[in-house]
């Protein structure tokens, strides 16, 4: 059972990694193969462990494959000026990456100069009029529509992807307000963003941000230093919702109704009053997921303590490994294009690590220490209890961390002291305070419990901000090619899921993938299709040509080389010896550099054309001008042949990606 979601995390990411999209035909033979698999597994049971692995495979393919060809969200790929846009508001949002006033909207049932568009649109807007707006309006506005671009990296963030799974067609720039109507409709969601201006309005900057963060989910409020602190911190995980906020909250609610029922014998004696908290904790965490806006950690979270309160009801054992499994299964089935996403990859893997040592390696630690150490001074428990939050803590960094890396090019060295400091916090005071001021809302609000909340908070803040300025908070590294994560992957998955000795051979295929990342070479130069930027890696440092053209793509380049410093061209020029090539940022610059050599290049890159070269006499094997990288949708150069990688041809011709 345990390796069924391993096989559908294998066949979605198959899915993903195709460059076209598979025929009908290949969805026939999954089908066929699956039920051959189940077929040998039900005439030999020996077979149960490959039939899982396999039917898992086909099932994960052939679910995201359904899911993405019934997604008729139709991609924008071309700007339009102006545009008049219809559409009901679904969210509002502040723009998580502009600290003024800008917001970010949501726009549903869109129409574009009257025809309809079955997609969404995100709309940033900085008008005052927006702060009026409600979830649920209708909207008719006057705006430019931009498409979503493609990556400009080959490892880089794939935007353009991940909106067209949300059914985001594209973005757009309000210009002018045209017609605004108060509907009223969808009251949860509505309560849910009154919920996030009621924290903002009862705690004080940035302490508001980061409590709508923790109970609503919503972390566009939040300052961009801040973010970057907890992030360099190691405790970008307290502001994503995930299992830790929703256990403890559930974990608490069971206790408290658990010991209220006990205090009258009336109920306590009549009713089981552990299997009514567990039901009605469960029931709370629902509601709390709810509000979250349906995270994917908080799912898997959500499933997994639901799964727990069945069990305490059933005197069964509360948490294992079969629950986690479920839990992946639950959310695979339900939102396989979740496998993208950094929460399910961190959230999983977190678990994954925790409960693997908790049921193998915890218990005959336990049982060692327990025999052999004398109670010291009565704090035995106490002190067993902050070795094992040590030791969760240690799990679980190093379960997320090649995860995290892969992610964001960052390895936090000071992780584990930061999660030593602010775990605790948050879990026996932010939290608890967190529950009961929320609750205090229903009855107007308790300024004495959003004050020590706001100072809890202020606390925890100042633990982010103190841990990220130590030496090593904040370590850039290069990316982690697909391939060498697959292999990690499975080889933790090996460690982890088996029990018997043999889990130890996990060892090999981990210690295959880090060294493949460590030897992969990334590309030494990129060129954006606008032909407005190139960049080069030079020993630690990126040279980058007109970085004012385009900031965003280059800090993109700059993260996957893992480099800490970048400057500019001192010339319009850059010369390679290994693979023989130049890049030049006009065919003047090349001019005046090609006329000083008696040796040509074998390839030239220019943002010019290569007639304009060719009119002085200057030729080369290859001239890659502006048209060609306009049509490739930009250019990445190795050093190993085949020396240039179009990225077109990279991402290849998936519903995704744009007609460029």
């Amino acid at each position: 059972m345990h390796w069924l979601p391993v096989g559908l995390i294998f066949g979605i990411a198959s899915y993903f990694s195709l460059t076209n999209e598979p025929e009908f035909l290949s969805y026939l033979c999954l089908v066929i193969i699956a039920a051959f698999s189940v077929f040998c597994a039900w005439k030999n049971p020996n077979l149960g462990l490959l039939a899982y692995l396999i039917g898992g495979f086909c099932l994960g393919f052939c679910l995201i494959g359904i899911k993405v060809n019934n997604n008729s969200t139709v991609m924008f790929n071309a700007s339009q000026k102006t545009a008049k846009i219809s559409g009901v508001i679904e969210s509002i949002e502040n723009h998580p990456y502009k600290d003024d006033e800008t917001l970010r909207i949501i726009l549903d049932q869109v129409k574009v100069n009257e025809s309809v568009y079955s997609a969404k649109l995100r709309l940033n807007t900085s008008s005052t009029q927006a702060k009026l707006w409600s979830i649920g309006d209708q909207l008719q506005v006057e705006a430019s529509i931009y498409p979503i671009p493609m990556p400009s990296s080959l490892h880089g963030y794939f935007a353009r992807r991940a909106a067209f799974l949300q059914g985001i067609a594209g973005t757009a720039k309000l210009q002018e307000l045209i017609h605004h109507e108060n509907t009223g409709a969808q009251p949860f969601i509505k309560y849910r963003h009154q919920l996030t201006q009621k924290l903002l309005a009862n705690l004080h900057e940035p302490y508001g941000a980061i409590a709508a963060a923790l109970v609503t989910g919503d972390r566009s409020y939040i300052p961009t230093e801040l973010r970057q602190a907890f992030a360099d911190a190691g405790l970008a995980h307290v502001l994503a919702i995930s299992g830790l906020h929703l256990s403890l909250i559930a974990g608490l609610i069971f206790l408290l109704l658990r010991r209220l029922m006990c205090l009258w014998p009336i109920i306590s004696n009549r009713f089981p009053v552990k299997k009514i908290a567990a039901i009605l904790a469960a029931i709370a965490s629902g509601l709390y997921m709810a509000i979250a806006d349906f995270g994917i950690p908080v799912q898997r979270s959500f499933v997994m303590i639901s799964l727990a309160m069945l069990a305490i009801c059933l005197d069964r054992t509360a948490f294992s490994m079969r629950s986690l499994a479920i839990a992946a299964v639950v959310v695979l089935i339900f939102s396989p294009q979740s496998l993208l996403s950094a929460s399910f990859q961190l959230s999983f893997s977190a678990v994954l690590g925790l409960l693997a040592f908790y049921e193998s390696v915890w218990p005959c630690l336990q049982e060692k220490v327990i025999k052999s150490s004398s109670n010291f001074l009565g704090f035995k428990k106490l002190l067993w209890g902050i070795f094992g939050i040590l030791m969760t803590t240690l799990i679980a960094s190093l379960a997320t961390t090649p995860f995290s890396v892969a992610f964001f090019q960052r390895f936090t060295a000071q992780a584990i002291l930061g999660k030593l400091l602010a775990i605790p916090l948050v879990g026996f005071l932010i939290m608890p305070l967190g529950l009961f001021s929320v609750l205090s809302l229903l009855f107007g609000g308790s300024d004495s419990l959003f004050w020590l909340w706001e100072k809890s908070l202020a606390i925890l803040c100042y633990i982010a901000e103190l841990v990220a300025k130590l030496p090593g908070a904040a370590i850039h590294v290069k990316a982690v090619p697909s391939h060498a994560l697959a292999i990690f992957s499975i080889g933790m998955l090996w460690l982890c899921l088996w029990k018997k000795s043999w889990r130890w051979f996990g060892a090999v295929p981990i210690c295959i993938g880090i060294f493949l990342w460590r030897i992969y070479e990334l590309p030494i130069a990129y060129i954006s299709q606008q032909c407005d930027v190139m960049a080069c890696k030079v020993g630690d440092v990126v040279c980058i040509s007109n970085e004012k053209n385009n900031t965003f793509t280059t800090d993109i380049w700059t993260q996957e080389w893992g480099a800490d410093h970048k400057k500019s061209w001192k010339n319009g020029y850059y010369f390679f010896k290994k693979p023989n090539l130049l890049l030049v940022v006009s065919p003047k610059d090349g001019i005046s550099y090609l006329k000083k050599k008696d040796i040509l290049p074998d390839t030239i890159i220019t943002f010019g054309y290569a007639n304009t070269l060719k009119k002085h006499g200057l030729d080369a094997h290859n001239i890659i001008d502006r048209n060609i990288i306009k049509y490739e949708g930009g250019v990445a150069v190795f050093k190993k042949a085949p020396n240039l990688c179009s990225l077109k041809s990279y991402f290849g011709k998936r519903p995704w990606c744009s007609n460029f």
